[in-house]
């Protein structure tokens, strides 16, 4: 039932303007009206990739990740940094920490591929032994009850080797974590305001975490010098979406 009320109070704020003086100042006040939803949304994409199995990526990976974010936005974009320095200092924790969801799930993508590929191959190990395994059981026995041999052999070994090749069906791994690779599936939402529509989707994401857009949010994000619409997927300052 917490749960529940938790995904109600997300999805009755769809949308979320704030102002700053500058881009510090915007920062800030981000933080104090957005930071707890935020906070939500890092717990949730943490759960999935580093708590439920199989592990996508351990948390000693997440903070080296978040090192490198802060480092490339510290020498390839100041303006962000100091915006996201300003946020930082008002929740007190790693606000880079949010913004990997592209490096966390390619490195969940490279996991499935090798599950996938580790399956493939001891699907194709474990069929050929039983081919091979069943071949020689009915060679052997096709042998045995032959009294004559010759001919009626040799169509029994034949169809013997007909039969035994065909292809086993492999079993699907057992697995808690849901594959998302090349599902064809979308969340996103559209939302229609003073006569402009705007409207965002993102492919082939786990829909376990991302809820078909549950948490997405519109953020209208002004300084005195400037403004910008930010699509939030997943309401937690993603990177993921229109942004």
């Amino acid at each position: 039932m917490a749960e529940d009320a938790e995904l109600l109070s997300f999805s009755s704020q769809r949308k979320l303007a704030v102002h700053g003086e500058d881009v510090r100042s915007l920062g800030r006040k981000l933080a104090a009206a957005y930071g707890d939803r935020v906070l939500a949304g890092l717990r949730r994409a943490k759960a999935y990739y580093t708590e439920m199995p199989p592990i996508s990526c351990t948390e000693a990976q997440w903070r080296q990740l978040s090192d490198h974010a802060r480092q490339g936005a510290l020498r390839c974009c100041p303006v962000a940094s100091d915006f996201f320095e300003a946020i930082e200092e008002e929740l007190g924790w790693d606000i880079y920490q949010c913004l990997l969801d592209f490096e966390v799930y390619a490195l969940e993508s490279q996991r499935q591929a090798r599950e996938e590929a580790s399956d493939g191959s001891s699907a194709s190990s474990s069929s050929d032994s039983d081919v091979e395994a069943r071949r020689r059981s009915a060679r052997t026995t096709s042998r045995s009850s032959s009294s004559s041999g010759g001919d009626l052999e040799e169509v029994g070994i034949n169809l013997v080797d007909l039969v035994c090749a065909q292809p086993a069906v492999a079993k699907p791994a057992s697995s808690r974590k849901p594959r998302t690779r090349s599902r064809g599936r979308c969340t996103g939402f559209a939302t229609l305001e003073g006569g402009a529509v705007l409207l965002a989707q993102t492919v082939d994401l786990p829909d376990v975490l991302y809820g078909y857009a549950d948490f997405d949010c519109v953020l209208q994000l002004d300084t005195d010098a400037d403004h910008v619409l930010v699509w939030d997927t997943d309401g937690r300052l993603c990177p993921i979406g229109l942004n």
